[in-house]
């Protein structure tokens, strides 16, 4: 047999497994994390004590009374503008976690079936 045709084989004598595939799969597992810490973060408004995660503050902006205080308040919309921003990147770094994660196990199952 030549080295080009021979798989490599673990001392056990086993085949042993191609782990280059685990990357996509540690990175989006990170992005996931990521995530939901900084949707389960809680924020602090400074005019007014109390604690909100990022969900929650874009849920209050979205809102009636938030639209008419952004309409008010040039500062409201602003902050509330950021924080829409905010919960929408954390959205998008969610589903390139999820996608990282489906892609390193689809590549790593059809390397594994093509041995």
């Amino acid at each position: 047999m030549t080295a080009s045709t021979e798989t490599a084989r673990h001392p056990s004598g086993a085949a042993k497994m191609d782990l280059k595939f685990w990357w996509p799969v540690a990175a989006g597992a990170v992005s996931v994390i990521v995530s939901l810490l900084i949707g389960t973060t809680k924020y602090t408004n400074t005019t007014r004590p109390g604690h909100w995660t990022l969900s929650q503050v874009n849920g209050i902006c979205s809102s009636a009374a938030g639209q008419f205080a952004q309409a008010v308040s040039a500062q409201a919309g602003a902050k509330c503008s950021s924080i829409a921003s905010l919960e929408q990147w954390r959205g998008w770094l969610m589903v390139a976690g999820v996608v990282a994660i489906a892609a390193g196990i689809a590549w790593g199952i059809a390397a594994n079936r093509s041995r």
